[in-house]
């Protein structure tokens, strides 16, 4: 069955439901609806699942991604799986991947299931087509991604697969259908998760990303995708590379308590002794800058002199592959100027290592293309006229990070860099940037972005570099030999300081640890069990509704976050609604303070709830303290839905979208309200308000907000059918039932 927004049967859907080969529910008629219902009913039910986080000496690791190849996903993967089978008493980790290419050359197993990889055809289609085919494709998706589900599952089970790292797999969904299997496979398995996140497809609306955007016409497919790009589960946890790209994601959204930072252990590049620099064969000649055209075979070379003749040459290495988004012609352009500048006089070799990108779109490389032409005929412009000395420019379509031995790699290239520059203005991490400062290289980079200042901020604290914008470009000399040197040795000094091997693997270990609150878990049995005797058990199609309220800081959130993980440890399906999810943004209420019963959306929560109890599962707004965008949490239910809030339990007034309080109580199957003591409730909320560090007008009016909310909330005590008095502490809990069966 499909449903509209409100919650009705869309016309056209056929209602006759059937059960899938792998228990998927599907229609003749698909929908993403339908795509939604499978992720909600998948999720694990069984045990105390915070408890697979604990790491014993026998972990088996997986690292999951979409190919292997000379980028930097592939590098950071393969140096953090150095770094796990270092890990005392742990097995030897393997990369599981879609699939591999000429330039991959790491040393750690590999298992190749080619359902992961991309580019991908389905997924290419949905992004382009599916607010117009969503029954043909979400059909697809779902056959598709319970299919390759069942090999991952196979793949974990026969290799003992305790614990799973996935690289950019589901914050960046170029593949949906493997995005989507890796969360059915996992959940099936009850295997913890931790999604290793370096860019989201929400970051930029340009160039090979602009598909995401695409997906805005409809609603339903852009929350199935917000949905798996940041899946909620006890057993999936995010991390990032650095702290300023971890406080970026929670300003997006994201619980704070499940993204913490894993750091790359960089390695030192160390040049192979049998291998020169300048080693490349050489494909294509080019002598016009009219003739260019990028493409993904051969080595292209541009200018008219060798390398083998005896002139001084400057080799400038721009590490990076080739796309729109990394601004390697404006930024050539801009180093050609400075080098002027400079007044440099040796022949200039410009070498670019990366390959076209494959995510990229044939108008983007056409473009690409076009702009090289246009850098080309300057750099002639400038040589023509004594302004600089000849240049040559290489690239190299791609070259291996690591070393086999036997063919050029990025170790050689660093090696024989004068210079190295990195073009990009959007980034979460450099892991180039900090091979090359290792290898005592220059280095010069391009200023990123807003909001990537402050990643930038950090990544490049305590280094020594060029900074290059299009406006004021703060560069040093890097042939001044003396200085030179000593720069490269500050900053090697600084990098070893930052990434060794011990630190990613302490930053592992302390992801993976259990976080579980036993104290309120254990009165989230006594509750439940409470439930199961007033209320009754509910199943899907009929959810029971529960209200907890209660007044600020009392323990609605986490008893009732401790009823849900009973619920699946019992083997059942609960959700947890916040009326905080719902505050509409920068609206006060009529009194002027930040938080009231009219700020709140009643009817959008009313209106998600109906879907919930119907047994739909329903992307709902997930609000966490102190962060002001919402994300979206996939909720699901077979048994009980559990509304929580300081105004849950009001019975009159009105919400700022009109819905109607006294519809919600209509709505409730039994009412519950959490008393604490004012002294204890005040103490907490000054505890939580100072920690956001507003300063103190701020905290000073939202204490008195905190008073007045007390006093108003605590005449919804009456609406309760069970009062639940809990210590500050939570060392012991009371019940008093106010009504009758």
């Amino acid at each position: 069955m499909r449903l509209d927004k409100a919650g009705r049967e869309h016309p056209n859907a056929l209602t006759q439901l059937h059960k899938g080969s792998h228990g998927l529910t599907t229609t003749e008629n698909m929908s993403w609806q339908e795509c939604l219902n499978s992720l909600g009913g998948c999720r694990s039910l069984r045990g105390d699942l915070t408890a697979l986080w604990q790491r014993s000496e026998s972990s088996a690791v997986a690292f999951v991604t979409n190919r292997l190849s000379s980028d930097g996903v592939s590098v950071v993967t393969e140096l953090q799986a150095r770094s796990c089978s270092q890990i005392p008493g742990w097995l030897a980790p393997i990369i599981i991947t879609g699939r591999t290419d000429r330039l991959w050359s790491g040393k750690t197993a590999c298992q190749l299931v080619p359902g992961l990889s991309i580019p991908d055809r389905l997924s290419d289609l949905i992004y382009a087509n599916g607010a117009e085919d969503s029954d043909l494709y979400s059909l697809e998706l779902l056959t598709l991604a319970s299919d390759l589900s069942l090999q991952l599952r196979r793949v974990f089970t026969d290799n003992g697969i305790s614990l799973i790292i996935a690289q950019n797999t589901n914050s960046l969904p170029y593949n949906l259908v493997a995005a989507v299997a890796l969360i059915m496979a996992t959940e099936t398995l009850a295997i913890p998760v931790i999604h290793q996140a370096f860019d989201f497809y929400w970051q930029h609306h340009s160039y090979s990303r602009k598909r995401f955007e695409m997906t805005g016409e409809d609603e339903e497919l852009a929350a199935l995708i917000e949905v798996v790009a940041s899946w909620y589960s006890p057993l999936w946890r995010f991390s990032a590379p650095n702290e300023a790209f971890r406080e970026m994601i929670v300003k997006h959204g994201f619980d704070p308590s499940k993204i913490s930072v894993l750091s790359t252990p960089v390695i030192e590049p160390v040049a192979h002794p049998d291998i020169r620099a300048d080693s490349f064969d050489v494909g294509d000649t080019i002598t016009s800058p009219l003739h260019f055209q990028l493409n993904h075979k051969s080595i292209i070379e541009i200018g008219c002199f060798r390398t083998d003749e005896g002139k001084a040459k400057l080799t400038i290495l721009f590490p990076s592959k080739l796309s729109l988004g990394k601004n390697i012609p404006q930024t050539m352009k801009l180093c050609l100027k400075l080098l002027s500048a400079l007044n440099v006089k040796s022949v200039i070799q410009i070498i670019v290592s990366g390959a076209p990108y494959d995510m990229e779109s044939d108008r983007g490389l056409a473009l690409l293309t076009e702009e090289f032409m246009n850098l080309l005929q300057f750099a002639d412009g400038e040589a023509s006229s004594g302004r600089l000395p000849p240049c040559q420019f290489v690239f190299l379509c791609g070259t291996p990070r690591f070393s086999d031995g036997q063919r050029l790699t990025m170790d050689e290239l660093y090696g024989g860099a004068d210079l190295v520059v990195f073009s990009s203005s959007i980034e979460t991490d450099c892991i180039g940037l900090s091979e090359a400062l290792l290898a005592k290289k220059p280095c010069w980079i391009r200023r990123w972005d807003s909001p990537y200042a402050d990643i930038f901020e950090e990544v490049t604290a305590r280094l020594v570099i060029g900074v290059l914008s299009e406006t004021a470009s703060v560069v040093f000399d890097f042939l001044d030999p003396i200085a030179a040197e000593q720069i490269s040795h500050h900053n090697q000094g600084m990098l070893k300081e930052r990434s060794p091997v011990r630190r990613f693997q302490y930053e592992l270990l302390n992801l993976c640890r259990p976080s579980t609150q036993e104290k309120a878990a254990t009165f989230g049995r006594e509750i439940l069990d409470l439930l199961q005797e007033r209320v009754g058990l509910g199943h899907r199609g009929n959810a029971r509704i529960i209200r907890l309220g209660g007044t600020a800081a009392s323990g609605k959130s986490t008893l009732a976050d401790a009823i849900v993980e009973e619920s699946r440890a019992r083997g059942r399906n609960c959700v947890r609604v916040s009326l905080d999810d719902y505050v509409q943004e920068g609206l006060r209420s009529a009194d002027g303070r930040a938080y009231g019963r009219d700020v709140i959306n009643i009817a959008q929560l009313i209106q998600d709830i109906a879907m919930l109890k119907k047994g739909f599962a329903s992307p709902l707004p997930r609000y966490y303290h102190g962060v002001a965008k919402r994300n979206l949490v996939l909720g699901y239910s077979d048994s009980w839905i559990i509304i929580e809030g300081v105004y849950a339990l009001s019975k009159d007034g009105i919400g700022a979208d009109g819905g109607s309080y006294d519809a919600l109580t209509s709505l409730s199957d039994f009412d519950i309200w959490i008393q604490s003591e004012r002294s204890d409730s005040l103490k907490r909320c000054l505890s939580f308000d100072s920690g956001r560090k507003l300063g103190p007008e701020w905290l000073v009016t939202r204490f008195n907000e905190r008073i007045a909310e007390w006093h108003e909330t605590r005449r919804d005590i009456g609406n309760a059918r069970i009062v639940i008095t809990v210590s500050d502490s939570w060392e012991r809990i009371s019940c008093d039932e106010r009504g009758k069966e």
